[in-house]
């Protein structure tokens, strides 16, 4: 399981700048389906460290349901949260990018056949 962990830490950082592909991200769900839950959890942190927040909120989610008891539920589920809510803000920031290149080609257009 430890090299699992290594290969799965060395697959997040190597996709860190790009994003990761769907084939990799089955494959590390896999990966996560198959290990006990601490093992999972520490996958989590590293696709959140890796800012692959899609990914770590479903590790996060399904371990949340794995638990047996209401106090043991709290910090699976906040890393779920805050997982989530990360992955939504970084979807807010592209939408964001994009909008502003559709208004400033649109201006330039405008600016142009002026």
């Amino acid at each position: 399981m430890v090299l699992q962990l290594a290969v799965v830490r060395l697959l997040l950082q190597a996709c860190a700048r790009d994003g990761l592909s769907s084939d990799v991200s089955e494959l590390i769900d896999g990966v996560c389906r198959q290990c006990d839950g601490w093992m999972a959890y520490k996958i989590g942190r590293q696709a959140a460290r890796f800012s692959h927040h899609a990914l770590a909120s479903a590790i996060f989610a399904r371990l949340t349901l794995a638990v047996s008891t209401q106090l043991r539920v709290s910090h699976p589920s906040s890393r779920h949260r805050l997982s989530y809510d990360e992955c939504m803000e970084d979807k807010r920031k592209e939408y964001q990018s994009c909008l502003f290149c559709v208004v400033h080609s649109d201006l330039h257009i405008r600016m142009s056949s002026s």
